[in-house]
């Protein structure tokens, strides 16, 4: 087996070190419901204010992508283009994209990859988000509010993105093991938390209203305080599940998915996966 590429492995320590550290101790939930119970917003992700912040921001972003020239992204947007690069010579292409919000995603797929596809890229996400989202659907892009249902509905999947998601669900493992058994060609983590110990790390975050989707807070909507429930899987497990099916092709440092839990071992990263071998399902 072909080694993965190490983008900058022995850099993971040091960034994560140089990260700011927060001053006050985080608390430490023993499910994600508790850690609900004990957020600002009750609604979690499905926060309506959220939501339709994200909406509102997506719909801005959509017309200034379509003119821009040049398009700037940051490191993480930009790695996520090392897994849609591997499908450039495909003209059919389904590509499933987890907790991809509005499609953000999708848009930058559609400006910076200038090739000739017959394409369907499907956003799984809540339903709140979907109810927005769907306002948004053309012949390519699609919301569905449930991953199992969209993986019969595609079947062969090339591409499944997982951006900064697995911390924000109920059930990280359930999802992941869905993932692992996918038949996705290329499965990419993108903004990827995990932990280096023995146990789960579930705790909240604390960011503003205008932190959520990319853009400045629109016109009339007024700033606030948002908290949600974010698990930090343990790192052991995470590769037990995935490398049964699937091969680490590149990995690189990524701190955009993370952040201090007191002294919990919490790394950033990025993986690009690629399928071993066709996973027979049992009928």
């Amino acid at each position: 087996m072909t080694p993965p590429i190490i983008w900058r492995l022995k850099d993971f320590y040091k960034e994560r070190s140089s990260i700011k550290e927060y001053k006050k101790l985080k608390n430490i939930y023993t499910s994600y419901a508790a850690a609900l119970e004990h957020c600002i917003t009750k609604e979690g992700y499905e926060d309506n204010d959220v939501v339709k912040t994200v909406f509102e921001k997506t719909k801005i972003f959509k017309e200034q992508i379509n003119n821009a020239s040049p398009i700037y992204l940051n490191s993480t947007e930009a790695f996520a283009f090392l897994g849609f690069l591997r499908l450039t010579g495909n003209t059919a292409l389904n590509i499933i994209d987890l907790g991809g919000a509005c499609g953000l995603y999708y848009l930058y797929y559609k400006q910076l990859v200038k090739m000739s596809t017959d394409m369907k890229w499907f956003v799984v996400e809540t339903t709140q988000m979907c109810r927005y989202g769907k306002t948004l659907e053309n012949h390519e892009l699609q919301f569905r509010d449930d991953f199992e249902r969209t993986l019969e509905e595609v079947k062969m999947v090339d591409l499944l993105l997982c951006s900064g998601t697995l911390q924000c669900v109920e059930r990280p493992y359930e999802l992941l093991e869905l993932m692992a058994e996918s038949n996705a060609e290329f499965i990419l983590f993108n903004r990827l938390g995990l932990t280096e110990g023995d146990t789960d790390v579930i705790t909240t975050h604390v960011s503003n209203l205008s932190d959520n989707g990319i853009g400045v807070l629109p016109k009339g909507f007024t700033d606030k305080k948002v908290e949600y429930p974010f698990s930090f899987i343990q790192k052991a497990k995470f590769d037990t599940i995935m490398q049964a099916n699937y091969d680490y092709k590149i990995i690189w440092s990524d701190q955009s998915g993370i952040f201090p839990v007191n002294d919990e071992p919490i790394v950033g990263m990025g993986i690009l996966c690629e399928r071993k071998t066709k996973i027979l399902k049992s009928i």
